[in-house]
């Protein structure tokens, strides 16, 4: 007979801060004379990323329900009467309260442009590379932490990517089973055996969490701003590489799930191939129900044997959500407010490049989607494809029971024949009872979450703003790049996904994806 008390009481008050800069612009070729004034420039590319994971409980003991408990008669001898009892008693009570605070700032600039060839004689010619702004933030309270795995494509790649917990792909790294048995076996002829074994089990779980999370994000990509002046006696030409911003946010406040991993592939150059999703193993360890079993094997002849096999279980759940998401995204794509004026003796030209903008937010709130406790369960698969460039192939291949979770926080199970379904997201208790021996367990769980998330999102991506203007003796031309915004952002709050693992991928196509 055991008794234990846990209390657990986590305070987290966490302030990130992330400036990220790259520049290649701001470059300047002027006052010259007899010949080609000329400034290129590379790319700039910035990648930030910000991992917080704070009060997340893992209790542990010796083992669920006190171990194995068996009452056994085996091997006596004829005409015996035996008799077996084995009877155990666990009281558990654990209360967990979690309070998280988190405020995470990032300012990026990734700057090719601004760069200045004015007042020269002869021509002038000003080309920037891209400019690529990146970053991830993962911030989990009060739940699981996610494991992050990054994938990237520059140039051209021919070849399938497949996406696995790779150690050199990792970009933030760093089971409990109860038996009750009653058993006669192997006992002599006309013996009379008896076994009983008892296991009572009581269990009270208090959990508050309260979370608030705020984000400010502010990104910007500028490959624009570029100045070809005052020139003479030659032409004067402005291109602009792509201006190309990301940002993934991902919360988790108060989430339970078994464990989690997200994969994210950019595809910057060009890519033929597949990008295949990891296959489930049948070899995962997972948490099962504990196995209550009665036998009666090998017994002599005209033996009595008497084996009873009871279980009860009894759940209580109590659970009270409150959940705010104010998101707050501000997105701006120029490849205008270009200038070719007061210009003689030449042409001039202006020719743009397009304004991308793929956004995706997902509140995934008080959903409750827990596992059978088979390590075989499929996941939960959230694949987020982002196409500002070119895509020509689907999604294959998911098997039927996977978990999809559509962008507007819609659950949809994989059917028989690979349709997909909807699924009833209502708070539920499943339980999977087997009646063996005697088992009684009671199981009380009150959980109170309270949950504030605020994502302030500023994304500027610029190739215009590019003037040409008061030149003598030639053509003059601006040509800009695009500038392309992807902005993903998931909120999970006060959602139960346990006995189930999550996998997110999200995939964005800036440049060109033959496959599927």
């Amino acid at each position: 007979s055991t008794s234990t008390d846990i209390t657990s009481n986590n305070t987290a008050d966490v302030n990130n801060s992330l400036n990220l800069e790259a520049v290649t612009g701001e470059n300047s070729t002027s006052r010259n004379t007899g010949g080609l004034s000329s400034v290129t420039t590379g790319d700039a590319t910035v990648d930030g990323l910000i991992a917080t994971n704070v009060n997340g409980t893992s209790i542990s003991g010796t083992g669920c329900c006190g171990g194995p408990l068996t009452a056994e008669n085996s091997d006596n001898g004829a005409g015996s009467t035996n008799t077996a009892q084995a009877s155990n008693s666990n009281t558990t009570t654990t209360t967990i309260t979690n309070d998280a605070d988190i405020q995470t700032e990032i300012v990026g600039l990734s700057l090719t442009g601004k760069n200045d060839a004015n007042y020269n004689v002869g021509d002038s010619a000003i080309v920037t590379g891209d400019a690529n702004s990146s970053t991830t933030v993962i911030t989990g309270a009060n739940s699981a932490a996610f494991g992050i795995y990054n994938f990237d494509v520059n140039g051209s790649q021919t070849g399938d990517i497949v996406l696995g917990e790779n150690s050199a792909n990792c970009v933030n790294c760093g089971t409990s089973t109860s038996s009750v048995q009653a058993e006669n076996s192997g006992n002599g002829a006309n013996s009379t055996n008896t076994a009983t074994a008892e296991n009572s089990n009581t269990t009270t779980e208090t959990i508050t969490n309260a979370a608030d999370v705020v984000n400010n994000i502010t990104l910007t990509a500028n490959s624009g701003d570029n100045d070809a002046n005052y020139n003479t006696g030659g032409s004067s030409s402005i291109t602009t590489g792509d201006a190309n911003v990301v940002v993934n946010v991902v919360n988790l406040l108060n989430t339970s799930i078994t464990n989690g991993v997200i994969y994210t592939v950019d595809i910057f150059g060009s890519l033929v191939g597949n990008v295949v999703l990891p296959q489930a193993s049948a070899s995962s360890s997972g948490c099962g129900n504990g196995a209550v079993a009665a036998v009666n094997s090998d017994n002599g002849a005209n033996s009595t044997n008497s084996a009873t096999a009871t279980q009860t279980n009894n759940t209580t759940i109590t659970q009270t959500n409150n959940a705010t998401i104010d998101n707050n995204l501000n997105l701006t794509g120029n490849t205008g407010n270009n200038d070719v004026n007061f210009n003689t003796a030449g042409d001039s030209v202006v020719d743009t490049g397009e304004v991308n903008v793929a956004t995706s937010v997902s509140n995934v709130a008080n959903i409750n989607v827990a596992g059978t406790g088979s390590p075989c369960d499929p996941p939960v698969h959230i694949v987020l494809i982002n196409k500002i460039g070119n895509w020509i192939g689907q999604i294959l291949g998911l098997p039927e029971g996977t978990y999809v979770l559509a962008t507007d926080g819609s659950l949809y199970v994989v059917g028989p024949g690979g349709e997909l379904i909807a699924v009833n997201t209502g708070n539920g208790v499943a339980t999977t009872n087997t009646t063996t021996a005697t088992s009684e367990n009671s199981t009380t769980v009150t959980q109170t979450n309270t949950g504030s998330i605020t994502n302030n999102i500023t994304v500027e991506a610029v190739t215009g703003g590019n003037s040409a203007s008061y030149n003598t003796g030639g053509n003059n031309s601006i040509t800009t790049g695009d500038a392309n915004i992807i902005v993903n952002v998931i909120n999970f709050i006060n959602s139960n996904f346990s006995g189930r693992k999550i996998i997110m991928t999200i995939v964005n196509v800036f440049g060109s994806w033959l496959g599927n």
